[in-house]
């Protein structure tokens, strides 16, 4: 069984940092919502939510700027484009080299188990089913 939050679990870890605006708090929303269902039909593990949290509400953030007067929306765009060049680059050069390394997926078997289960002998949430 895997863990996923809900949309609004997603909500309340993004409401720590975002927008005051009701506008741009309701076009946040709906970007996070509309991403969560996508990765869900594409099948990305995201069980924290980080990709729409800090990837689409970080970009919606970076493009939102020039709607307060500050910031061009062209160099905004080409911040955002640079960021993520940086990121998936570089994350994909440390987990191709970790995969090679030492491997970083566990084993189905072990996914089935449970990792706590497999790694360290007990259930972290014995309560939760």
């Amino acid at each position: 069984m895997k863990f996923q939050l809900k949309p609004e679990d997603h909500e309340r870890v993004s409401n720590l940092c975002g927008p005051t605006n009701s506008t741009l708090k309701q076009i946040e929303k709906e970007l996070k919502i509309k991403i969560i269902n996508r990765g869900t039909k594409f099948k990305i593990d995201d069980p924290v939510g980080a990709i729409s949290a800090h990837g689409i509400v970080g970009i919606w953030g970076i493009m939102a700027t020039p709607l307060s007067g500050a910031g061009a929306f062209g160099t905004q765009a080409l911040g955002a484009l640079i960021i993520f060049s940086w990121v998936f680059i570089t994350s994909y050069i440390v987990l191709k080299t970790l995969d090679s390394l030492v491997g970083i997926r566990a084993s189905e078997e072990d996914e089935e188990l449970g990792l706590d289960k497999a790694e360290i002998g007990i259930e972290a949430y014995p309560d939760f089913n």
